[in-house]
């Protein structure tokens, strides 16, 4: 019996852990973030420590310009806040895969620490864990905000490494994607102790709730966003509602799958989605869903849930009495700044157009002088050339009449030499003579032959040109000495 109670007694407390994890970002995703803190809501509500809930979310959309209630989220009609007082774990860019992993098998914790809270599903072999991931999804796939993938694998792999290591002794996981069940269809191993439930089957998608389509049922005035997913809907606001610490897993999966069905054909005949159940079905389905989210009755949870919305009433008021009066001293500070900046910016234009008018003018006197200037110069080229082509066409027509001189001096030296020729009776031999000797040629002859036997003292003082004609003492007549001079002056110049 000691030894029984000492085993009981060393034997490590059941504690509950969760892992909530949105998969996406921006504000279009708005539904995502606002089903992951108000699950958060609903566990601790239950009584699960906040030391041991981890969330990983990128935290983008409560305080983004758009939000019609800036550090807000809904997740309902209803309207209630289930943003404030979530601790966000992990955010921005540290919601990837590898911090995923490592919050889920506790590893690397100086790591996680850097990178966010440093919290990490640090569970024992007694421990219950429940899973719920969200976000968009393909075929066996999980996307997470910077473009990585969970895939179901890789998901499978960490499940089996925790089991061995003996860290959890059961589990149970929601998965809110498109094409959900593919992550657990033949892949989940039996015998691991995990439950798992998705928001629709291997080949399906999962829908949004809460549009703005949706009339009274739809959201409050002011967003224009969807507030939540069909499946997420359907669990939390039942877990809300009834007695969770009767509610099976199985029972739940029925109710819920149901829900999930109604409600998709009231939004749409094409939201159909069928929630899909994976795992140790039979050794797990008899348990309650408190054993993993905690919870008392459903009177406990609607009182909490009435104080909660008191509470966020009272904080909404004391909000909007800050917001006003911090609106009211903004006006005020705008409207007098407002009043010295228009005075300034008048003061401004003005200056600025008498600037502007004074350089145009500048610009325009400057613009006038070079115009002028150009028209001097435009002037002076245009009397240039006027005087160069005056010139040309004087020398030009110097030299045109020089040309008509020469062409009349030819024409009258032609008809000169036709009118000689004609006198000679055709005798070209007599002509040229006749030219040679007008022209001195027979002179200049003489001057030549003269110089060149000059000094020599020549003892021949008479010519002959051996035609016998002579005297009779020898000497050549003087009609017979010219001839013969003709007559041998004529060889020479004979062609």
């Amino acid at each position: 019996m000691v030894l029984l109670q000492e085993v009981i007694e060393s034997k490590p407390p059941r504690r509950k852990w969760a892992l909530l994890v949105a998969g996406s970002q921006g504000y279009i995703n708005y539904r995502h973030q606002a089903d992951i803190c108000n699950a958060y809501q609903l566990l601790r509500g239950g009584g699960l420590q906040d030391e041991n809930i981890v969330t990983i979310m990128y935290d983008d959309v409560a305080y983004h310009q758009i939000n019609p209630r800036p550090g807000t989220l809904i997740n309902s009609s209803s309207g209630i806040d289930v943003y404030n007082g979530v601790p966000r774990d992990y955010v921005g860019e540290t919601v990837n895969v590898d911090n995923l992993l490592d919050v889920f098998l506790a590893r690397n914790q100086i790591a996680l620490a850097a990178e966010g809270s440093g919290k990490m599903i640090d569970s024992g072999p007694e421990d219950t864990i429940f899973i719920y991931i969200l976000g968009h999804g393909a075929p066996q796939k999980l996307f997470m905000p910077n473009g990585e993938v969970l895939d179901a694998e890789t998901l499978q792999a960490a499940i089996n490494l925790k089991f061995q290591q003996g860290h959890y002794k059961n589990i149970l996981i929601f998965v809110e994607s498109c094409y959900s069940g593919s992550m657990f269809y033949e892949i989940l191993q039996p015998g691991m102790n995990v439950y798992a439930i998705t928001a629709c089957n291997p080949l399906e998608s999962s829908y949004g709730h809460y549009f703005p389509m949706d009339g009274e049922n739809g959201q409050p005035p002011g967003y224009k966003i969807c507030l939540g997913d069909i499946f997420t809907s359907c669990w939390i606001e039942r877990c809300r509602k009834e007695d969770m610490t009767t509610e099976t897993l199985n029972r739940h999966y029925e109710l819920v799958r149901e829900c999930s069905l109604r409600i998709g054909k009231q939004t749409s005949p094409n939201y159909i989605q069928h929630v899909t159940q994976f795992g140790d079905l039979e050794s797990l389905g008899n348990q309650t869903m408190a054993t993993y989210i905690g919870g008392g009755s459903a009177r406990k949870s609607q009182l909490a849930e009435v104080e909660s919305v008191k509470a966020i009433k009272q904080a909404g008021l004391q909000r909007e009495v800050e917001l006003k009066k911090a609106l009211s001293r903004t006006e005020k500070l705008k409207a007098e700044h407002l009043s010295k900046a228009s005075v300034e910016y008048d003061v401004q234009v003005q200056e600025a157009t008498c600037e502007v008018c004074k350089k145009q003018k500048q610009a325009e006197a400057v613009l006038f002088g070079k115009q002028n200037s150009v028209e001097a110069q435009k002037l002076a080229a245009e009397a240039q050339f006027f005087a160069q082509q005056q010139a040309a066409d004087g020398e030009l027509y110097a030299k045109k009449k020089e040309a008509e001189g020469m062409v009349a001096a030819a024409e009258a030296q032609g008809v000169y030499i036709q009118s000689l020729l004609k006198e000679f009776d055709g005798n070209y031999a007599s002509l040229r003579d006749y030219l040679m000797i007008s022209g001195g040629m027979f002179q200049e002859v003489a001057k030549i032959n003269a110089g060149a036997v000059q000094g020599l003292q020549p003892k021949i003082s008479i010519w002959t040109n051996g035609d016998g004609s002579s005297a009779g003492n020898g000497s050549p007549t003087e009609g017979g000495l010219a001839t013969g001079v003709m007559k041998e002056i004529a060889k020479v110049y004979k062609t």
